[in-house]
């Protein structure tokens, strides 16, 4: 199987309720995007005790939102990958919506830690610097610093390059330790590594659409409203090429 660029923008259409389906993920992704500032109205006019619980409450709506449509996008991949009859899941299906999202959220997290706590060393070791008082130690320090600085920038690109292939190996099953079973994920590109090339591309190519449409969109004030539901279309295009990525190992396996 080859991987298709055009039919990940038009498998939406084989749904055919795709048109409320897309208009309600339009409607959170706005939703989620306006949660991110509603917060600024009452930190600037109830003051910082209200702001700070206005605060709270706003960003947990928004977080439980943005997990809510993480989760529909990689239900749409695990349909797309095991060729459900189902292309676009129902809205309506809360807890198996927010289950995906939320294994998701705590795979990649977890898949995560070694840079998150890298770069942790590098706050503590910088706070450190400012209390050396020998230009000695400090000349060690700053070393080690600039080492740690160029291991985080190795690693963010390493996790740049896999991220994707932690997704795939997430969305054939939804299971929390596919984002980090490497065995896993090794097997999957180790006759697919052309494969896992096309799908970076593609999703850098998709990457690159997003900007260019996003802004002609900023460019008036409706515009901007369409955005966020962009985000979210370009989103399930992603998943499209990430399941076509899957199924492509499957092909390769025969």
């Amino acid at each position: 199987m080859e991987m298709n660029f055009e039919n990940a923008f038009t498998f939406l259409a084989q749904d055919p309720k795709y048109k409320g389906k897309l208009f309600v993920g339009g409607v959170l992704s706005l939703l989620w995007f306006i949660l991110l500032f509603l917060p600024l109205i009452p930190l600037s006019l109830g003051g910082l005790k209200v702001g700070a619980i206005s605060f709270l409450v706003f960003y947990c709506l928004d977080f439980l939102v943005f997990v809510y449509l993480v989760g529909y996008t990689y239900l749409v991949a695990n349909n797309r990958v095991h060729n459900s009859e189902e292309i676009l899941p129902c809205w309506c299906e809360f807890r198996r919506i927010l289950a995906a999202g939320l294994k998701s959220v705590v795979g990649y997290s977890v898949f995560s830690i070694p840079i998150f706590a890298l770069i942790a060393v590098i706050f503590v070791v910088f706070l450190l610097f400012a209390f050396v008082p020998s230009d000695m130690l400090s000349f060690i320090f700053s070393f080690f610093l600039l080492v740690l600085v160029c291991c985080v920038l190795v690693l963010g690109v390493f996790y740049t390059l896999c991220c994707y292939l932690m997704m795939a190996s997430f969305a054939e099953d939804l299971k929390i330790l596919s984002f980090i079973d490497f065995k896993k994920a090794y097997l999957m590109i180790k006759e697919n590594w052309i494969n896992y090339l096309i799908l970076l591309l593609l999703v850098f190519a998709v990457g690159v659409i997003l900007q260019i449409v996003a802004c002609v969109l900023i460019c008036t004030i409706i515009g901007i409203i369409f955005i966020p539901s962009l985000c979210f279309y370009s989103g399930l295009v992603t998943m499209d090429l990430i399941a076509q990525f899957v199924k492509t190992k499957a092909g390769s396996e025969i």
